[in-house]
């Protein structure tokens, strides 16, 4: 995935420059929260994409992340009207039935 953060990157600037209900998050081995970075570089201000690509580093582990985000911010940033999108490049190096009970959750 790293050879996509960049545009991956690009896309959520974009969408923080016409919104301020955007979240942002990275994930490989951890999720990131990185909406700060992304609002900033909506703003205008210039940020280097890559001190935040490296979170697509490493191997990804989408279910133990979105568990954990779903733990941490699900109760207060998911609602009816929410759109969550997972860009991946497939290399998934966790257990299948966490990857899937994480979805169901």
């Amino acid at each position: 995935m790293s050879a996509h953060a960049r545009a991956v990157l690009r896309v959520a600037v974009a969408m923080a420059s016409i919104t301020t209900r955007v979240e942002v998050f990275t994930f490989s081995t951890a999720l990131q929260h990185v909406t700060g970075d992304v609002r900033r570089a909506a703003a205008g201000e210039t940020r280097r994409l890559e001190s935040i690509q490296y979170a697509w580093g490493g191997g990804t582990s989408i279910g133990v992340c979105l568990r954990e985000f779903l733990r941490t911010f699900g109760e207060r940033l998911l609602g009816r009207d929410t759109i969550v999108i997972i860009a991946s490049d497939r290399l998934y190096f966790g257990e299948p039935d966490t990857l899937r009970s994480a979805m169901t959750e």
